[in-house]
């Protein structure tokens, strides 16, 4: 993306990492998204899929290739990690490009410009649905949090209401509540006794 922006379209096969639609309802609307489909629902990149390989020849032919190739290659680097594979890939495909890729010079480009690394920190993001308990916090992943504002103060939500916890590409931790986006802050103690809260922060 930093290299050469936001593509138009992914043209992908049925698997459920980039669309899903429940087998046992029949009126589950179209934009159920998964992860991966909503991060290209907010970069505006339209998903297309397909199972039939026929429909996406040039993408079959490609992975065919690089399925026969670079197995034979990594063993002659002797990489066995994925870590050192990921390396040299970007070495390779710059090599592998250049031997096989067709004239681009009659393609228009349709890549568009990419947002600030703040949006793209936001929307390169997992969505977990949460509600707020009597103490105002979130529980994700065993761990309690506090939605705090920009200025570091607690944020008070009545029990029950609906938030979206947003795992940021950098790992910090946000939440969505009322359209409104707090930071979580993490507690290192969380007791809820009628009529008191105990916190502890972290």
């Amino acid at each position: 993306m930093d290299q050469y922006g936001i593509p138009y379209q992914f043209f992908t096969d049925n698997r459920t990492i980039f669309e899903y639609k429940l087998k046992k309802d029949n009126n589950v609307e179209k934009d159920t998204f998964t992860q991966f489909g909503y991060a290209c629902k907010q970069l505006g990149i339209d998903i297309r899929t397909s199972s039939v390989p026929q429909s996406k020849g040039r993408v079959e032919r490609m992975n065919g290739t690089l399925q026969s190739r670079l197995p034979v290659e990594l063993l002659l680097k002797g990489l066995s990690s994925i870590e050192d594979a990921n390396e040299f890939l970007k070495s390779y495909l710059k090599k592998f490009n250049k031997r096989f890729a067709l004239p681009i010079d009659n393609i228009k480009s349709v890549f568009e410009t990419q947002p600030d690394s703040d949006k793209i920190n936001l929307i390169l993001a997992v969505i977990s649905s949460r509600k707020v308990d009597n103490g105002s916090c979130l529980k994700y992943h065993n761990n309690y949090y506090l939605p705090v504002d920009d200025l570091g103060v607690a944020v008070h939500h009545h029990k029950g209401t609906s938030a979206m916890v947003i795992k940021a590409f950098d790992n910090h931790l946000y939440t969505c509540i009322n359209e409104k986006v707090y930071v979580l802050e993490k507690l290192l103690n969380h007791k809820l006794i009628p009529g008191i809260i105990i916190r502890y922060l972290a």
